[in-house]
């Protein structure tokens, strides 16, 4: 991580992390590191292509070590993030969230010229038609996954025979071509038994494969793709989770935080912490994980 700001004079300077312009943000490269090399391992080991999104760290240097690290592209939730990422040299992105808006065309249109491969999403007919003219007006064909509602009731179509004219329009499109099918379950992660999640998670992957062998028999051009989010039944359990260094004697768990909020009250709690850390000026204060 590089781009050190209004910090810069203040790196690798001894004490200098008491004199940091704030908000800041604070990054345990170590567990950042190894959280990555975990999440593109456990993917590999079951053999999933991996697309994190950058919505949580909103970096393009942390989308970066993603991608080094395996990852066949990033996903965003706003077309801004997109054009920032883009911006940054980052190839391969996936918005996946709607963009339906006039002016949000005319600039997904600019992104779809200078972005090697770029997705969106699409989940009714209007806004395919809006997605073929702003394909049209980039020069460039536009790829468009279809989004489906898979209990979250917040955008998609509901899968069934809808969806699979709504995917046959995408398909039939002049501009576009259907790229896979989208299901996000961002409901389950409020289901706190690891059973009931299991299953809950299980029902909507078995929706999912039962809506793309329908759209692999109805569909013509149909590709072998797919995303979906789930807040998995296998969710790491305090004992899975990668770990700091132990911390020295007379820190508290406050201590072990990944990305800590940049105020005088966080800063005496990591008075004594010694790791290594990256100085993201500008950022938003807020803690973005922490090991519990």
């Amino acid at each position: 991580m590089t781009d050190a700001g209004v910090n810069a004079h203040l790196v690798g300077v001894p004490g200098g992390r008491w004199r940091l312009n704030t908000p800041s943000v604070i990054v345990d490269l170590d567990l950042l590191e190894a959280n990555i090399a975990k999440m593109a391992r456990l993917c590999a080991e079951s053999g999933i292509a991996l697309r994190p999104h950058a919505k949580t760290h909103k970096s393009i240097e942390i989308a970066r070590r993603q991608l080094g690290a395996g990852a066949i592209g990033i996903c965003c939730a706003k077309l801004g993030e997109a054009e920032i990422l883009a911006g940054g040299g980052i190839e391969s992105i996936l918005l996946t969230s709607p963009v339906v808006s006039a002016e949000g065309c005319r600039r997904l249109a600019a992104l779809n010229r200078r972005c090697p491969e770029l997705m969106v999403v699409a989940d009714c007919a209007p806004n395919v038609a809006m997605l073929a003219d702003a394909a049209a007006d980039s020069g460039k064909p536009l790829k468009v996954i279809l989004d489906l509602d898979v209990g979250q009731h917040r955008t998609g179509i509901a899968p069934g025979d809808g969806a699979v004219a709504l995917a046959a329009r995408i398909a039939a499109a002049p501009g576009l071509g259907l790229a896979g099918i989208q299901g996000y379950a961002g409901h389950l992660m409020h289901v706190h038994d690891r059973r009931e999640r299991e299953a809950a998670t299980l029902a909507v992957m078995a929706a999912l494969a039962d809506m793309r062998d329908a759209l692999e028999a109805r569909v013509d051009q149909w590709p072998v793709n797919g995303t979906w989010s789930e807040y998995g039944f296998r969710r790491p359990q305090r004992t899975d989770r990668a770990r700091p260094r132990q911390p020295p004697p007379g820190t508290g768990r406050e201590d072990r935080r990944l990305c800590v909020e940049a105020t005088g009250r966080t800063w005496d709690r990591m008075r004594d912490r010694r790791h290594r850390a990256s100085v993201a000026p500008g950022s938003r204060p807020g803690v973005a994980g922490r090991s519990k």
